[in-house]
């Protein structure tokens, strides 16, 4: 096993003890990797099982070891193959724009690598839009959409609100590329947790984000929060949207859903923080299995 790889998974393994009952059963499995299409590397994980493919993204500055409460439930039906998008985990971490439709098009670039014609895709924050971007790219190769808390925005229609939101949320991205932007991404991430959401959780959440570079972290802020990435139809693939209450959640959020997804079955949760494939991965998983269990791949 290369050295690289004998270290992240050694990591995730301590990582894992610290969640009762957590560990994968079996050995973790071995990082795979594909090529982008700017030619730089991309790390995917595969359990390799006959079911329908499921692949996991990830959240801003986060990587596929946020998922790992969930790969074992999860793969006693699926194949489950969990992702580093660009810039995160083990995949390269060039120096470019990380934009969503790089993003997607990095896991199109995945999925033929593992040689998947077509998949559930779950997307955890802004791995929701990331899946909608790969949605609105190649929609015959997606049968299903998981939307776990996704980060997604509805824009004002008025010209003159649009134009404020811009300029807040321009100073809000150059925050996370300012002289104090460590301390202020580190406050960002700690106030993603609910109620339900242990101290444990809240630390290892804060250290893995902040090991993304900053440039990345940086540069994915800012075109996520650019308008045109919010530019597109609507997705009529069959989706499921799972969503904790939060003061953040916009009002007549589920119809703004439903605008964007028409064929969406939504759930509001109660208690958990952004981050509850970590703090209910078999309530997460169970629904997860039933929602894939009705179509096929």
């Amino acid at each position: 096993m290369p050295v690289r790889s004998f270290i992240y998974w050694a990591t995730c393994f301590v990582l894992l003890l610290s969640f009762p009952g957590a560990a994968l059963a079996g050995d973790a499995p071995q990082p795979q990797f594909a090529v982008a299409p700017d030619g730089s590397s991309l790390a995917y994980f595969d359990t390799g099982g006959e079911g329908t493919p499921l692949i996991l993204v990830h959240g801003w500055a986060c990587d596929s070891s946020f998922w790992h409460l969930m790969v074992e439930p999860l793969a006693t039906e699926l194949r489950v193959i969990s992702v580093d998008l660009p810039g995160h985990g083990q995949s390269d971490t060039p120096q470019t724009a990380y934009t969503q439709a790089y993003f997607a098009q990095a896991l199109l670039a995945i999925m033929d690598a593992a040689q998947v014609d077509k998949a559930v895709l779950a997307g955890h924050s802004m791995g929701a839009s990331v899946i909608r971007f790969a949605a609105l790219a190649a929609p015959e190769r997606v049968s299903g959409l998981v939307i776990v808390d996704g980060a997604l925005i509805p824009l004002p229609e008025d010209e003159t609100l649009l134009a404020i939101w811009q300029e807040e949320m321009a100073a809000f991205a150059a925050a996370f590329s300012g002289p104090d932007s460590e301390a202020f991404t580190a406050g960002f991430i700690d106030a993603m947790h609910g109620p339900e959401t242990t101290e444990e959780i809240k630390v290892w959440v804060r250290e893995k984000m902040l090991a993304t570079p900053a440039h990345v972290r940086a540069s994915a802020m800012e075109e996520f929060i650019d308008p045109a990435t919010w530019s597109g139809g609507p997705v009529s693939i069959p989706t499921l949207a799972i969503y904790a209450q939060s003061p953040d959640l916009p009002p007549n959020f589920e119809v703004f859903l439903a605008d964007r997804f028409p064929n969406v079955e939504y759930h509001l949760w109660e208690g958990p923080g952004h981050f509850f494939m970590l703090e209910r991965p078999e309530q997460l998983s169970s629904l997860i299995l039933d929602f894939v269990g009705h179509f096929g791949n």
